[in-house]
């Protein structure tokens, strides 16, 4: 498994993607995938910008693998607006263990690591995605 150990407590910055300034969720990602050796495209979409994000989503999941059982290093998508159900708005990145555990950052905590069987995040995530490239 990687160490992504360095990336926790990041603060959320939007659009952000320097790690020692602030991260937005894509930043995390990103920088998260890097140490899978995967360098993804970037989105320097705002993060309320919910509409633009499923667009963008959509139009890239083409170089994207969909996968039914994450591994460590897939990439999370879950939809937070509940006005919007099936549009892709935020992201994380899939690290496994017992508790499937997935790094992602928010607004209010920065850097953080979460289950995807916790509650509330259940009921958000619409898959998982392997980088094809």
């Amino acid at each position: 498994m990687r160490d992504l150990s360095g990336l926790l407590g990041i603060p959320f910055t939007d659009k952000g993607r320097n790690p020692s300034a602030g991260l937005d969720c894509w930043g995390l990602v990103m920088a998260a995938q890097e140490r899978f050796g995967h360098r993804v495209p970037d989105f320097q979409i705002p993060c309320k910008a919910t509409e633009e994000i499923g667009g963008v989503v959509a139009s890239e999941l083409g170089r994207w693998r969909k996968v039914e059982v994450p591994e460590p290093g897939d990439i999370v998508l879950m939809a937070t607006d509940p006005l919007k159900p099936d549009t892709i708005q935020h992201f994380g990145t899939y690290i496994g263990g017992d508790k499937h555990l997935f790094l992602h950052t928010r607004e209010k905590t920065g850097a953080i690591i979460s289950s995807i069987h916790h509650d509330f995040w259940k009921g958000t995530i619409r898959g998982y995605v392997r980088w094809a490239g």
